[in-house]
């Protein structure tokens, strides 16, 4: 396997964010306001691939949406400080 499909097997946090973000708002588990995350932070990740929230978002989004399992080992994955 080249490396150009193996970074395509890689998920990028937006692409992580936006399926679970997707799966508990569209199911009406959580609105986005509950989530708390800023505006601007949105429209970074809306604008930009390769965005990642920091690590305070990243944890407010798990606990907010009670994330668990892989989903929350996915999000989890993507924090910078105290690994």
């Amino acid at each position: 396997m080249n490396v150009a499909n193996k970074m395509s097997n890689i998920d990028n946090f937006s692409r992580v964010f936006f399926k679970i973000y997707d799966k508990y708002v569209t199911h009406g588990d959580i609105t986005y306001s509950e989530l708390k995350i800023p505006k601007i932070e949105f429209t970074n990740i809306c604008m930009n691939a390769d965005y990642v929230f920091s690590d305070e978002i990243i944890i407010r989004f798990c606990e907010n949406c009670k994330l668990e399992g892989e989903e929350l080992e996915s999000m989890m994955s993507f924090v910078k400080g105290g690994k």
